[in-house]
């Protein structure tokens, strides 16, 4: 049996964006930043992973006036890579989080360590 259930929390990097498609069903997408800090050679670095949230329906017309851009949320659902060939040629992949469930949070604060 393989299990494929992430929880992810981060800043939301973009308001939340409806679309319908022709069935009437409502598709939510926004941006995740998920960032880490280490520290390398005395110094504090950042690295920020860019995570394409989708939510559907009920859950999507609920969080368009509840989450905005920079918001601290928990995100939970499955893991997914999107690929595709840009204009260009070019192969592309994105990872994304078809996501069932969305909890604001309060940023933890920074501790020197």
């Amino acid at each position: 049996m393989q299990i494929n259930e992430c929880f992810f929390s981060g800043n939301v990097g973009k308001d939340i964006e409806l679309k319908y498609n022709e069935n009437g069903t409502v598709i939510g997408t926004f941006s995740l930043a998920l960032t880490t800090s280490k520290k390398v050679n005395g110094e504090w670095e950042n690295k920020t992973i860019w995570l394409k949230i989708t939510v559907w329906n009920k859950l999507a017309e609920k969080l368009e006036n509840k989450i905005k851009k920079g918001d601290y949320v928990l995100v939970k659902g499955n893991l997914l890579e999107d690929s595709w060939v840009n204009n260009d040629g070019e192969d592309k992949k994105q990872l994304s989080l078809n996501c069932n469930q969305v909890e604001h949070l309060v940023k933890p604060q920074k501790t020197e360590a």
